[in-house]
């Protein structure tokens, strides 16, 4: 049934229907805690914290963000293929630290996701959507460690993403 209902949720997202959208995410999410898969768990929460922040529910957002952060990190330790799911979950939720005031955090949030781009971009160095992502947490990662008068540090982390752009490697 979760499955189910996280397909008609993403369906009727694409569609612009964000409250059905969320209603479904919601029903996908209770079913999915009595499901097997901690995985499918992880992808419900994370589709439910992007509706509610969709939908302006910021802190509701930021409480499922942090849920699918610690099931995804969990799943990580023993099944690697998680990798890109909680490097883009964690992005986001570095971005909703950020909003919050919680800079020191968000940094290590960032740095997290980074080093995970960093392992998958060794494994799948030809992936334009794995680059893509991590150009744009090293350059939210940079605009944080500057706006904290990091300057050097933030310098180095715009370059890092400008190099990756001007790569012809993909």
């Amino acid at each position: 049934m979760a499955i189910r209902y996280l397909n008609k949720g993403v369906s009727l997202k694409e569609k612009g229907l964000h409250a059905e959208a969320l209603e479904n995410f919601k029903k996908a999410e209770d079913h999915s805690w009595s499901a097997s898969s901690p995985a499918l768990l992880a992808t419900v929460m994370q589709n439910l914290g992007e509706m509610l922040q969709t939908m302006g529910d910021e802190d509701e957002a930021f409480d499922q963000y942090s849920h699918a952060v610690e099931k995804l990190e969990r799943l990580v330790e023993g099944n690697s293929s998680f990798k890109e799911q909680l490097a883009i979950t964690l992005s986001k939720y570095g971005s909703m630290l950020v909003d919050r005031g919680k800079e020191a955090e968000a940094k290590a949030v960032y740095e997290k996701a980074t080093v995970l781009y960093r392992e998958l971009r060794r494994e799948f160095p030809r992936n334009v959507q794995i680059r893509s992502n991590m150009v744009s947490t090293l350059n939210n990662l940079g605009g944080l460690l500057a706006d904290m008068g990091l300057i050097d540090e933030a310098q180095w982390k715009f370059e890092k993403a400008l190099k990756m752009l001007d790569n012809k490697q993909c």
